[in-house]
This record gives structure tokens, sequence and C-alpha cells, in this order.
């Protein structure tokens, strides 16, 4: 109904991210987990509404971080004496997990570079996210960028969608469910277009098994650091 009302919206666009808040609110709705299926439904209506809307305003980290906000405000209202967990703890971050981390974001790494060179993407409007100024200005922003974007998107897949899942559904199911819905929201993002949400769909899948193994967020995020920190370089380099 959203889609059918919001012209800027494309059906065909918009059909993978669709499909995997279906799956969300469906088991939910299956298991009666009302509290849960009202987080859902807000934060995917608040995102599509605000998107057309706002247009190009809507941005990285907005986009995220609003809805999600807006969601869980509805979602402690609906039950105030249920508190929603992002599943936070550090979990496993010795030597082994960090190997893992470390082979993961060379698998990205290498991806992404790959992606780079064979699509030839027009970079023009991440380009212009990039500040002006010196060495230590960009050192900043890069570092700035991956922290907060890793650490964002790890809370939100691995540790609310991820952790949500795994007590409704196999880990399997779960670490797919949320593989895909990670991939879907990067149709715009870095890597793009239906081969950007196919390797962002695989990479979404391997930091949730990183995150199984792990027992916690740690090595994901370090891991998406280090891919975060070659997006930027990309991107610099681009000029």
């Amino acid at each position: 109904m959203l889609v059918a009302i919001i012209p800027p919206l494309k059906l065909s666009v918009m059909a993978v991210p669709l499909a995997a808040g279906l799956a969300l609110a469906s088991i939910s709705f299956r298991y009666r987990d009302h509290h849960s299926l009202v987080f859902v439904v807000v934060f995917a209506s608040s995102f599509l509404v605000l998107g057309a809307l706002l247009g190009e305003l809507f941005t990285w980290p907005w986009h995220l971080l609003i809805p999600m906000v807006i969601a869980a405000l509805a979602a402690r209202v609906w039950k105030r004496d249920v508190r929603l967990s992002l599943g936070w703890r550090a979990g496993e971050a010795g030597a082994r997990m960090l190997t893992a981390a470390f082979v993961v974001s060379i698998l990205a790494t290498a991806a992404l570079v790959a992606w780079t060179e064979l699509v030839q993407p027009d970079l023009q409007t991440f380009r212009a996210m990039v500040p002006s100024g010196n060495v230590e200005v960009l050192i900043s922003a890069a570092l700035g960028f991956a922290l907060l974007n890793a650490t964002m998107e790890q809370l939100i897949w691995r540790g609310g969608i991820q952790s949500w899942l795994v007590g409704h559904t196999t880990i399997t199911l779960a670490i797919l469910i949320q593989g895909i819905s990670f991939g879907a929201l990067h149709w715009a993002g870095f890597p793009s277009g239906w081969s950007g949400v196919a390797l962002a769909t695989v990479y979404g899948v391997m930091l949730g098994w990183l995150r199984h193994i792990a027992g916690g967020l740690a090595a994901p995020i370090f891991a998406h650091i280090l891919a975060d920190l070659t997006i930027f370089l990309l991107i610099l380099g681009s000029f």
C-alpha cells in the first residue's frame, strides 16, 4: 500500500527490501510477537515515508537512525514493560576471532576492489561526502565514518534483527534473512545496483555467521570497519 501511494519509489527497486520486511513481519505475526511486529512495521513505514518526503536529504546515517528511533519509541509506547534489545555484547574477541574477522575483511576488500574495477560505478555522489582538507582531516573523516557506520549497521542487523530472529527460527534462516535485508538496503549504497545488493547480501551473511560463532558484535564490527575504510580509500582514489 505504501509503495502504491508513493510515486517516487519504484516497485522493482523495493521488491527485495519489501520481501525481507514481510518475512520479518510474518514471523512476528506467526509467533504473536506483537511488540516486535510494531517495531518492524513502524521502522519500515518511517523509512519509506521519510525517504519519499525528504528525498536526497534522507541520507546516511539519518535514513537508519531516525526510523530506528521512531520505531523504538512506538514499541515503547505499545508495551512499556518490555525493553527492546539490540543484542549488544562484545562476545569472543581473542586471536581466533580477530583472525576470522580479518579474513572476512580481506574477502570483502577484494570484492569491493573487483566490483569497482569491473562495474566502473559513478562515484560522484560519494565524492561529495568526502570533506576537503589536509591529511589529518581525511584520516579523521575516514575513521569517523568507519566507526559510526560499522557500529550502527552491526547493532541493527547482527545485533537487533539477527538476535531477534534466532529466538523465532533456525540460526541458518536467521542469518540468511538478515543478510538479504542488509543487502537490499545497499541498492543505492557502495556497492550499488543489483550486483551491489548481491555482494552486500553475501557479506551480510558472512558477518552474521561471524557474529554467531563469536557470540557478540566485536568481531563483525572489526571486520566492517576495515571494509568501510576500504570504501573510503576507493572513493578517495577516484578523484
